[in-house]
């Protein structure tokens, strides 16, 4: 009998182990992806800052350091604009002057504004 007071002995003291184990990994792993969006916030606020400095500057003088960034910027919002106008031509839709949403092309007004469509 004392044997087997010692296996049930032994396999509670590896199962409380076990259980300790367990918590400390979901504490690791809670905040570790505490941290990892917590980073993630910053990044976008970093990127916010950065888009405000970008429209601000737009109107005045570009700092020398970022002539080439903004340069290209501009050169890629152009290309978006230009592939938005073949995507819209493609899908036979056009952009509500109002709001900006898609409508078929052809409409009188728009779906979700009611705006009047320019043909």
């Amino acid at each position: 009998m004392d044997f087997f007071a010692k296996v049930g002995d032994k396999v509670t003291e590896l199962g409380g182990a076990a259980s300790g184990k367990a918590k400390g990994l979901a504490e690791v792993a809670r905040l570790s992806g505490q941290i990892k969006t917590l980073e993630g916030e910053i990044t976008a606020l970093y990127t916010e800052i950065g888009k405000k400095m970008f429209e601000t500057r737009l109107d005045t003088a570009t700092p020398k350091d970022f002539t080439t960034e903004y340069a290209k910027i501009i050169e890629k919002q152009q290309q978006i604009a230009d592939s938005k106008a073949k995507l819209a031509e493609a899908k036979g839709t056009q952009t509500c002057p109002v709001c900006g949403e898609e409508v078929e092309k052809g409409a009188s007004f728009c779906m979700k504004c009611g705006a009047k469509m320019g043909q």
